[in-house]
């Protein structure tokens, strides 16, 4: 059993130019593609972002080098449980967060 690889931004852009549409529905594509770009364009920037306040944060940068904490797990968690230092136990900190 194949699976297809996933499907990326400039390829489902490429195919969704193809297909043959009314006036009005190719507008409208053609400005949600344009949306959908600049809305990358922005996440991106806010991921490099993201990535640098976790690189400049000790306790963050620690977390990632742990197996599947990438920079926005590692930064939620220590902007969420601050000062570790407040909690005696494991337990605390799983009732703190509830």
């Amino acid at each position: 059993s194949s699976s297809t690889p996933p499907t990326t931004p400039a390829r489902r852009s490429s195919r969704a130019s193809r297909i043959q549409a009314t006036p009005w529905a190719a507008c409208r594509r053609e400005d949600l593609l344009g949306l959908l770009a600049m809305l990358n364009q922005q996440i991106g920037t806010l991921d490099c972002a993201v990535q640098h306040a976790a690189e400049e944060n000790p306790q963050a940068k620690l977390l990632m080098t742990q197996p599947g904490v990438g920079p926005n797990t590692a930064l939620a968690y220590v902007l969420t449980i601050g000062d570790v230092s407040r909690f005696g136990r494991g337990k605390q900190v799983a009732s703190y967060l509830g």
